[in-house]
């Protein structure tokens, strides 16, 4: 038989018994205990045998008074009152001017009532959130070369003295501030059932390149052309031949949400357990974007200017039946901690958007706009959905030092983990069809492609908070 159900054989048993000795008249003895009653795993109206001689101790989370049977709460009363998080465990006489809720007892304590503080029916916690993600990977964006490099060479992948200046690695992995706002309140008066919705959000985490006019001697952005079969490059600086500026912008944004009833567990060595049941959102959006400027400097085309961008966006939602468990260990009046585990499941479904455009403008100032980049063209530019199934799993250990005033400081650590979403960076295609650049027609592999790869995505770190209840 579990710790739990044997505690709840041994509260009957004090009930009885209890119960026996006011039905024979010794109420107004000195010393004798009121009668109570059990409900939701909680004793109202009187000591357990395995909680005296716990005086001071924290039980749980509010103040419970039961008086002997009358109409009126009499000051002078003498009242059990057990404590549930606020005071002691005793005999003081019921307080003047108490306000609470009456509820009737049963026959069999004979119209006994029972006063149940009001006092902390809701409570709010704002935390603040320095958090670390799971990057988003790119390919090679940007490439470099050594002074002297063959044109033909010049930023090409696998070529000697090439250097990748930009992707090929995991961005917008470091830290980031964030906030987490909480609301509830408690259903019933003993604080078995209750409702909480809760707000989290990450700020915008971005990386970012940014090359000036001569900068770089050699600066370049590889692609793998199906045409020639072979690695090549499109030239944005180079000696004698173009001049240009680059800018690479990389952004993450991440929030959720959720609602959640809570429910008593069960009380066990300590520890208080209550489960939870709800319903949980989730928004990851992330954006990638290249800019560039370039010059042409001799040839046909000298002092004819482009400008161009290729961009690629993904927004994933995750909506989602979302379980869990709340633990809660009272160290000592003041000091208490909190284990959190959540699990969701249900559907993520993504959005993803490429876009691109290149203005050529010519000596003579007349400008044409082509709805086409390099890593954007006629393949792979519009909009694409999907829909996977995906799981969320949230863990959190939280340390709480009561102050006053129903006032909490909190400090603690969460990991966060969310599978199947689209990342941006990870669906640029860096194989081209470069029949396609405009003016050119597309003959040939319909490359780039929108590559619709999926990913995971977590998030970890500590939370700095307050919590009030009220």
């Amino acid at each position: 038989m579990s710790t739990c159900r044997l505690a709840l054989v041994a509260s009957f048993c004090l009930l009885i018994s209890t119960g026996l000795v006011f039905a024979q008249g010794d109420s107004d003895e000195a010393g004798t205990r009121t009668p109570g009653i059990e409900h939701g795993g909680r004793f109202f109206g009187f000591t357990p045998a395995h909680l005296k001689g716990k005086q001071g101790q924290r039980l749980s989370r509010r103040t419970v008074v039961a008086a002997d049977a009358s109409d009126d709460a009499d000051s002078s009363a003498t009242v059990t009152t057990v404590s549930y998080g606020e005071h002691i465990v005793g005999d003081p006489p019921l307080p003047p001017g108490f306000e609470g809720e009456v509820i009737d007892l049963s026959e069999d304590v004979k119209g006994g009532k029972l006063w149940i503080d009001n006092s902390s029916c809701y409570w709010m916690n704002a935390e603040y959130l320095l958090m670390w993600t799971k990057g988003m990977s790119t390919p090679p964006l940007v490439t470099t070369s050594t002074a002297g490099t063959p044109q033909a060479q010049a930023g090409v992948l696998g070529q000697p003295g090439t250097t990748i200046l930009f992707g090929n690695r995991d961005m917008t992995d470091g830290s980031r501030s964030g906030v987490r706002l909480s609301l509830g309140r408690w259903l019933d008066p003993a604080h078995c059932s209750g409702i909480e919705a809760s707000y989290m959000a990450l700020g915008t985490e971005t990386d970012s390149f940014n090359a000036g006019l001569n900068q770089f001697n050699i600066l370049a952005r590889p692609f793998f052309d199906t045409v020639g079969a072979a690695e090549d490059s499109r030239l944005i600086a180079f000696p004698g031949t173009v001049q240009g500026t680059m800018n690479v912008a990389v952004s993450t944004q991440f929030q959720s949400f959720e609602i959640l009833y809570r429910h008593d567990g069960c009380e066990s060595w300590g520890c208080h357990i209550d489960w939870l049941v709800g319903y949980r959102y989730a928004e990851l959006e992330d954006r990638v974007r290249i800019d560039e400027s370039t010059a042409s400097l001799t040839g046909p085309t000298a002092g004819t200017t482009f400008d161009l961008f290729d961009q690629f966006d993904t927004r994933n939602t995750f909506h989602g039946a979302e379980f869990g468990l709340i633990g809660n260990w009272d160290i000592d009046n003041c000091w208490s901690c909190e284990t959190t585990a959540k699990f969701a499941i249900g559907g993520t479904s993504y959005r993803g958007q490429v876009n691109g455009q290149t203005i050529t403008t010519d000596a003579a100032g007349a400008s044409t706009t082509v709805q086409s980049g390099l890593l954007a063209l006629g393949t792979n530019i519009g909009s694409y959905r999907g829909d996977d199934f995906s799981a969320m799993a949230d863990f959190g250990f939280t340390l709480r030092r009561q102050l006053a005033c129903g006032l909490s400081a909190t400090i603690g650590y969460n990991f966060l983990y969310w599978s199947n979403v689209a990342r941006a960076g990870e669906q640029i295609d860096t194989t081209i069809n470069t029949s396609q650049i405009p003016p050119g027609a597309l003959t040939g592999a319909a490359r780039p492609t929108f590559r619709q790869i999926n990913d995971d995505f977590w998030a970890q770190g500590l939370r700095f908070g307050l919590d009030y209840r009220f």
